[in-house]
């Protein structure tokens, strides 16, 4: 399902408020420096992962050009159009193609 670029900036930037909300609670648990830390590299990595998914997944079915071993993608990861893929078959990262369906 496409993500518009409206709905991923602001899941993007409600992460990085929630984000600079917790850092200060957390600096009060031992050890003090350590978990403002972990926070912000947890906050940053989810705001970027909602920026850059496109596509939410719900059904994924495809399989390598090369060797034709299915491919495996779980449900609910956020993807874009291009990305590259892994196969575990013949290790070769065919890019991932996003046809959109004729509504």
């Amino acid at each position: 399902m496409y993500q518009p670029r409206a709905t991923r900036v602001a899941r993007a930037l409600i992460v990085l408020a929630v984000t600079l909300v917790v850092m200060p609670v957390v600096f009060f648990l031992p050890p003090h420096l350590l978990w403002p830390i972990v926070v912000l590299g947890a906050g940053a990595y989810l705001a970027r992962k909602y920026w850059v998914g496109e596509y939410h997944v719900r059904h994924f079915q495809g399989a390598c050009p090369r060797c034709g071993t299915e491919l495996e993608m779980k449900a609910g990861q956020r993807v874009r159009n291009g990305q590259v893929l892994e196969c575990y078959g013949c290790h070769r990262q065919p890019r991932l193609v996003i046809d959109e369906p004729d509504d």
